[in-house]
């Protein structure tokens, strides 16, 4: 699998934050670390479309992370979606 292959992209996540009911998920970065979304509140896609920003709940910060980067969603159920091949 290439890297084009592995990441997702602005719209695809911008979906899961606008699903109705929202269903909490994790975004799973292509070098492990995982971060939680319990609220589409919680997150918001830059309008360029190239980073997601995630409030941090506990620690009261916020994470900056390049979409390009984002291997994986996951919801609660433990169905991951990864970006389809072209």
């Amino acid at each position: 699998m290439s890297l084009e292959e592995a990441v997702m992209t602005s719209t695809e996540i911008k979906k899961q934050l606008d699903k109705q009911p929202f269903e909490p998920f994790a975004l799973h970065l292509l070098d492990g670390r995982r971060f939680q979304v319990p609220h589409p509140e919680f997150a918001w896609v830059h309008p360029s479309g190239r980073t997601i920003h995630i409030a941090d709940s506990k620690e009261g910060g916020t994470d900056i992370l390049d979409i390009l980067l984002i291997g994986s969603i996951s919801v609660r159920n433990g169905h991951a979606r990864r970006r389809k091949s072209s």
